[in-house]
């Protein structure tokens, strides 16, 4: 019968080499706030506060964000979204 193998500290760490670019969009009735984290940018998360409404400046930022990966790592990478709307 095989051994069981027991994952190391290391394979259950966070992966940071992602090809996407992933964005959070808090969405409510005064503001959105927008986090992101890219590739090549480490374990940076940055983060925007737009107005509520706000749909040409979300698409300003989501594009500002392409641009910016694509100038560090050379690459054009898709934008996968989570949304959280709220009342509030």
């Amino acid at each position: 019968m095989p051994e069981a193998r027991i994952p190391s500290q290391s394979s259950t760490a966070v992966r940071i080499d992602i090809a996407a670019i992933f964005v959070s969009l808090e969405l409510s009735q005064s503001k959105w706030l927008v986090t992101s984290i890219s590739p090549g940018g480490g374990a940076r998360v940055s983060q925007s506060i737009l107005p509520a409404g706000d749909v040409a400046s979300l698409l300003k930022r989501l594009g500002d964000l392409k641009r910016q990966t694509r100038d560090r790592v050379g690459g054009d990478f898709p934008i996968i979204t989570i949304q959280e709307a709220g009342l509030v």
